[in-house]
């Protein structure tokens, strides 16, 4: 959806709806009371509004290089993040904080793992995300991106998985069920068919 095609209102309702998709479960776990909820809702909308906002302020000024943007909008983002700091304190700051620095590992739940959960009647509760993510965020260290492709020498025939996903699935037994272990074993299997089967595709252009 672009900046320019819709008004600051509706962006604004946008935006909402997308922090309700990929983080309300979350936010539901981190023990905030229902208003305190909404508040880091629209704290969270705020932060995502900063780079349409750069945008308007910087119309028909001389053109600023996208390292220099990025720059302005970590600078907005932290002043926003203090807002959050200061009215949420110390201990509930840092599980928000923690679940903003969680986000492409969160997103993943969302989208990919989770649903798989849920098919077989094993949802992640809201306070099992913010755990997992962390486990998953451990297994994966150093890699750019949760879903950097796998490739034939790395996925055991086997089993379906890589040996970063064994681990992962050792770290994931501390903090979910044994059923949920089975459900999200088969959710790594199928990302990697997925990836594999992109990979094979792109290589075959």
């Amino acid at each position: 959806m672009g900046y320019d095609s819709i008004s600051r209102a509706d962006y604004g309702k946008f935006l909402y709806s997308q922090k309700v998709k990929y983080l309300g479960k979350t936010i539901k776990g981190l023990g905030l009371t229902p208003a305190e909820r909404e508040k880091l809702l629209a704290f969270l909308v705020e932060r995502s509004e900063t780079q349409r906002g750069l945008r308007d302020t910087l119309e028909g000024k001389p053109r600023v290089d996208n390292a220099t943007f990025e720059k302005l909008v970590a600078e907005a983002n932290a002043m926003v993040d203090q807002e959050i700091a200061r009215y949420f304190g110390p201990e509930k700051y840092a599980r928000i904080d923690s679940m903003l620095k969680l986000r492409p590992f969160l997103d993943q739940l969302t989208n990919r793992y989770d649903p798989v959960l849920s098919e077989a009647g094993l949802p992640l509760a809201p306070e099992q995300m913010l755990p997992v993510a962390f486990a998953l965020a451990d297994a994966y260290k150093g890699v750019s991106h949760p879903e950097t492709a796998p490739t034939q020498a790395t996925v055991d025939q086997a089993t379906g998985l890589t040996p970063t996903d064994h681990y992962a699935l050792t770290k994931l037994r501390e903090v979910i069920s044994d059923p949920q272990i089975v459900a999200f074993k088969k959710a790594l299997i199928q990302k990697n068919e997925f990836m594999l089967k992109l990979t094979a595709a792109a290589s075959h252009k």
